[in-house]
């Protein structure tokens, strides 16, 4: 599903930090891990996602690891 998502976006940085994001959900990951995934640096992984998703990496690393919770629960 969230790679499903990726593909809509067109930022290459973006969406390999969503793909990135979504391999590693099991594991302890965090922003840094993201940002390397991405090969883009910081700020501009940052204002890219504002661009193309309305929201930080932070909130999609979140969202990612709250969808997944709610599938494993049904």
């Amino acid at each position: 599903r969230a790679s499903s998502n990726a593909l809509a976006v067109g930022d290459r940085a973006v969406r390999a930090a969503i793909e990135y994001i979504a391999r590693n959900l099991e594991n302890s990951i965090g922003l840094n891990d993201i940002v390397r995934a991405s090969g883009v640096s910081c700020a501009t992984l940052e204002s890219r996602f504002h661009q193309n998703l309305d929201r930080t990496v932070n909130e999609e690393l979140v969202r990612q690891r709250l969808d997944r919770a709610k599938r494993l629960m049904i």
